[in-house]
This record gives structure tokens, sequence and C-alpha cells, in this order.
């Protein structure tokens, strides 16, 4: 069996009973939905088998997270039901899939969900079936066509008269009933009699074909040089599309019972803490630099690398519109050098990354609950005010709470000193500002006063090196 966690989702195809009896040591969880990924603890040497999962009475697993997996070193295989489909569309990611109706999605013979998918009942239940999956009637039927029971055109006028069929009404007797009126009595008595000889549970043996390939950690390897093109380091675009939808669909449940997002979690400290900036910087020098310290050589290296520079000497043009007065007259060129990436490293896929450096300090657990208490306040006003509209904040009055709580400016600042401080805080453009900082406001204007422990940093002035090893986190 793989040496590491055995994580299965079943249930209808094979009962959780029967998972345990091929895999002892699993962690057997009812049909995989939407966000069940993001509570699993799991890593390189681990495996997720997905054999059964909603789609109809939930939301269905996203396609990114089990990519997500994928990309993470997890094993993740499916087979049997919504786990073949899904392995299918996901091989080229990374995704392993095993069995019969696997080769059926892969090859295009199949295409729809609705071929797997079966009327069930509820957990508490055993996920009792209550209607037959069209894949079971295509092996059947192919069974007995093997076996010189069945004529082929028979057994194809069968297959194109149930596929029309809603699943939620392919039980035996609306399948009949379908055959009966549409091709005629004698061949819905030929098929009775060939479901009644012939029946494969298809769906079950290609779950347990997984359970058993896993139990002698006979999975085939996966092609590690198709993994997903939104980890690939030249796609900027999917790499940020990808990690920040990630990022707003992992988290916790808040002490109030609303969900808190890593994404909101990160937003509230970009808003809150004065001293945030540190924390950008060293997240986005970790994700940028390929050493530490950088020097001089490196850096224009990179830079020449990305085709942002042709040679040295275009270094300050290149970095001047990112710096202010006094960086430009006093940093020598490693320091501004090392601004710049901090400041253009805004992309929405740090969001991940700044929830992890934060999660290894310590003070996740602290910041989520700052982000509940925001949206225990926002839930209080729409509760008093229902017209409320976040999108009518005004945003003149949001931007200068922000310059008297990062900058301690008691007057206004220019436009470029107000577009850099948001960039020392990884906003990607005011744009994306304004939008968190709206739902943060009334909790910064009516209670941020009354809290001391708005910081990301318990001293008072952090360093900003790069390498210090208590707080500074790693790419």
């Amino acid at each position: 069996m793989a040496s590491g966690t055995v994580v299965v989702f079943a249930g209808p195809t094979i009962g959780h009973s029967d998972v345990r009896a091929l895999l002892p040591a699993a962690r057997v969880m009812p049909p995989i939905a939407a966000a069940d990924l993001w509570d699993l603890d799991l890593g390189p040497g681990d495996t997720v088998a997905v054999i059964d999962g909603y789609y109809f009475q939930r939301r269905s697993v996203r396609h990114k997270e089990l990519v997500a997996l994928c990309d993470r070193g997890v094993t993740v295989a499916g087979a049997a039901s919504l786990g073949a489909l899904r392995a299918a569309e996901l091989e080229p990611f990374g995704m392993i899939g095993v069995g019969q109706v696997f080769q059926w999605y892969r090859s295009g013979l199949i295409e729809g969900d609705d071929e797997v998918a079966v009327v069930h009942g509820s957990p508490a239940e055993g996920f009792p079936a209550f209607s037959e999956a069209m894949v079971t009637v295509r092996a059947t039927v192919d069974a007995a066509v093997a076996a010189g029971d069945c004529p082929p055109r028979s057994a194809d006028l069968i297959v194109a008269a149930l596929v029309a069929m809603p699943f939620t009404e392919r039980t035996v007797a609306g399948m009949l009933t379908r055959i009966a009126a549409e091709l005629g009595p004698e061949l819905a008595e030929e098929f009775a009699r060939i479901w009644t000889k012939w029946q494969v549970d298809v769906k079950r043996e290609d779950a347990e074909t997984l359970l058993r390939m896993i139990a002698r950690d006979e999975l085939p390897e996966r092609d590690v040089r198709s993994l997903s093109a939104h980890v690939d380091e030249t796609d900027v675009a999917g790499i940020s599309l990808f990690l920040g939808w990630a990022a707003s669909e992992r988290g916790t449940t808040g002490d109030s019972g609303a969900f808190i997002s890593e994404g909101l979690m990160v937003a509230c400290a970009r808003m809150l803490a004065a001293d945030f900036p540190v924390l950008h910087r060293r997240v986005a020098l970790a994700a940028a630099l390929p050493s530490d310290p950088p020097d001089q050589a490196v850096l224009t290296e990179l830079l020449t690398t990305r085709g942002l520079i042709d040679q040295p000497s275009d270094i300050a043009a290149l970095v001047n519109p990112w710096l202010t007065e006094t960086e430009r007259d006093s940093a020598n060129t490693v320091e501004q050098l090392t601004i710049f990436l901090a400041r253009t490293h805004t992309a929405p896929w740090l969001a991940e990354q700044t929830a992890a450096a934060m999660d290894r300090m310590g003070i996740a657990k602290h910041w989520r609950a700052v982000a509940d208490r925001v949206l225990r306040l926002n839930a209080e006003l729409i509760e008093r005010r229902p017209n409320f509209d976040f999108d009518r904040v005004p945003v003149d009055d949001v931007r200068r709470w922000c310059e008297r709580r990062w900058l301690g400016a008691d007057t206004a600042v220019t436009d470029q000193e107000w577009l850099l401080a948001l960039a020392d805080r990884g906003f990607v453009d005011e744009r994306t500002w304004r939008d968190q900082a709206r739902r943060t406001f009334p909790f910064a204007l009516l209670r941020a006063d009354r809290y001391e422990d708005l910081r990301i940093f318990d001293e008072p002035n952090p360093t900003d090196a790069k390498g210090d090893q208590d707080n500074s986190p790693s790419s």
C-alpha cells in the first residue's frame, strides 16, 4: 500500500466497509463535492482516490481543486464514476485514471456525466442506489454481445434508446418502459432477459481495481512533464488566476460560523496592519529572487532574462517610476532593484504565498479571527441597514484613512506616493484595493482603534532582511 495517507471518496458505487476491507488504513469519505479537498492536509507521498462525487445535489468538485493536489505532489487517481470522468479530463495535468469507464471517457465513447450518475440515498443509509448508471447498461449489453447472446444491432438500439433518458428515470422498470415504447415489447423482453443474465456492475469492478492497485502500490506513474499549465512559471496569467482562485477557496470556518478564506485573511491584514509592507516585501522577494542575498549581477541577469532590460544601463529607466524621490537619491542599485521587484510582484497568487507565510509565522489564526470580526460587523450593518451597499462606501474616505494608517500622513499624499503605497502592500492596482478595502472599511473606521493587536510583527521595527530566520517566509 502507498506509504502516505490515503483518502478515498466513495458511495454509492462501493460501500465504505468494502473500501476499508481493501484499504484498512484509508480515510474513507462520502462522495466528493466542491471545496472538500481544501481541508485535507496532504503532500507528496499521499494519495487521493476519487470514485464517487456529487454534481446534482451539491456543487461538483472543480477541476482546479484536483489539479492543485497534483501540483502539490499528491497522487490523485480516479475510477468508476465521477472519478473516471475527472481523470479522463485531467490526465494531461497529472491525474491518474483506472478502469473501463475511464477508458470509455478517455476514448470519447462516452462524454456526459449522466453516464455514471445515479439517484441514491443518504450517507446514514449507506448511499443505496435507486437507479442504474448508463455505463452499467453499456457493459451489460457488451457482455451479451460478446457471448453471442444479443445481436449487435439490438444492442445499439437499446443503448440509443436509454442514453436519451434522464438519469433520474433509469430504473429497471423505467428502462423497460422506454424500450417497449420506442422499440417494441419484444426488445423490452429481450433486454429484461439480458439484464438478468449478463448484468455487469462495471463501476463497482473499476472501483475495486483502483483500490487493489493502491493497496499493492501499483498505480501507474504520471507523466511529470504534463503538470498543470497553471503552475508553468512562464504562464504568468495562469499562475495569477489559478493561485488567486485557490486562495479564495481555501480557508476555515470562523467562530461566527462564517467561512474565512485565505484571501480574506490576507486582505484584512493588508488593510489593517501598518507593518504589512514588511511581510509583503519578504514574500515577494522570496518568490522573485533566485538567490539570497542577491547581488547586482544576479539581479541584472534576472531582468535581462525576463526581457525587462537589454543592458545594465537600462536599469534606471526601468526602476525609477517605482521609487520615491528619497529612494532614488539614497538607495544603491541593489536596494533599488529589490524595491522594484517587491513592488512589481503583486499578482493575486501572492495571496497564497502570504497566507502560507503567515501560517509558518504562527499568526494566521490571529488574522483569521480579525477577519471574523470584520465579517461579524458587516453582517450587523446589513441586518440593521438592509439597504447598506459596500460599493457605495466613499472611496475618498477610505483612501484618507489608509493614508493616515499606512503612511502616518496628516495631509493628502501625491498620486505617485499613493500607488507606491498600494504596491508595498501587494495590491495589483487601485481597483483591487478599492474592492477589498470597502468591505474592510466599516471595521477599520469603527473598530480598529479598539485593538492593539493589528500588527504582523510583535517588534515595533522588524528587520527587513530577507534571510531573517524567525519570520521570513521561504518560496
